[in-house]
């Protein structure tokens, strides 16, 4: 979907980490606006942020945040690429 949407929107733009990232944290605010209900306010927003069990985007991990919690994706990826840019 990710891809799809740059090659409409915006094909100048190198396909690169920073624009997944970018798109990754629009996907994510749009989940949390729609969790906080049509005329979102401050408290509805974190509220929703607290207690929506957002998906996390293309992530692989899950997010963890809640009240208490605010770390965000729990988990990493780890690759090795080689000098010819495929995955090792």
């Amino acid at each position: 979907m990710f891809k799809r949407i740059h090659d409409q929107i915006i094909p100048s733009l190198p396909w690169d980490g920073n624009i997944l990232y970018g798109m990754a944290q629009a996907y994510t605010l749009a989940q949390a606006f729609k969790a906080a209900g049509r005329n979102p306010t401050r408290s509805s927003f974190v509220k929703s942020l607290e207690s929506t069990k957002l998906s996390g985007g293309p992530g692989l991990v899950p997010f963890g945040f809640a009240s208490d919690n605010h770390l965000g994706y729990l988990g990493v990826q780890v690759a090795i690429i080689a000098a010819d840019g495929t995955e090792a």
